[in-house]
């Protein structure tokens, strides 16, 4: 059954990529208050969603929390940082179940699936760019030097891309 509620938390984080992006690429930051919106917009409906009955089962929310406390760790590990861990979070508890007509029960599991693949290309394009400007240092360090480091909400955000449209 489809429920247009479904769509809030989709729809709110599809407008939030172009910003997210744009802000981490040209600032390496994101401002803190600028996840009020993404908040204000998704908590509710993650609350409502949660009290009906035909809403949210209760080990969506158990799963959500298991991966926000999986890359809390990876964050503390420095793998990740601030603006990454709290979109990630964000995605992990607002977007529990996918609204579009190919809901396949797999929806959590293939975001994490296509976060993984696309992190673990995000070195060969980061050695691509640095090819493409000339840069000609050991293949690690083309892998890993990007001005200022890598805005790792770009990749964070193609997965969650993909995993809208192909389930």
């Amino acid at each position: 059954m489809f429920n247009a509620i479904l769509l809030i938390p989709v729809m709110s984080i599809l407008a939030y990529l172009p910003y997210l992006c744009a802000s981490d690429i040209q600032n390496r930051a994101v401002p803190h208050k600028s996840w009020l919106p993404l908040l204000a917009v998704n908590l509710p409906v993650l609350a409502y969603m949660m009290l009906i009955p035909d809403g949210y089962p209760w080990y969506s929310l158990a799963i959500s929390l298991v991966m926000i406390g999986t890359f809390y760790v990876i964050t503390r590990m420095g793998i990740i940082h601030g603006a990454d861990f709290v979109y990630l979070a964000a995605i992990s508890l607002f977007w529990v179940v996918n609204p579009f007509p190919w809901p396949h029960g797999l929806m959590q599991i293939m975001f994490y699936i296509y976060l993984i693949v696309v992190m673990m290309l995000t070195p060969l394009f980061v050695l691509i760019y640095n090819y493409l400007q000339g840069h000609r240092w050991k293949v690690y360090r083309m892998m890993s030097e990007f001005p200022r480091g890598i805005p790792m909400i770009v990749p964070i955000s193609v997965a969650f891309v993909l995993s809208v449209g192909w389930g």
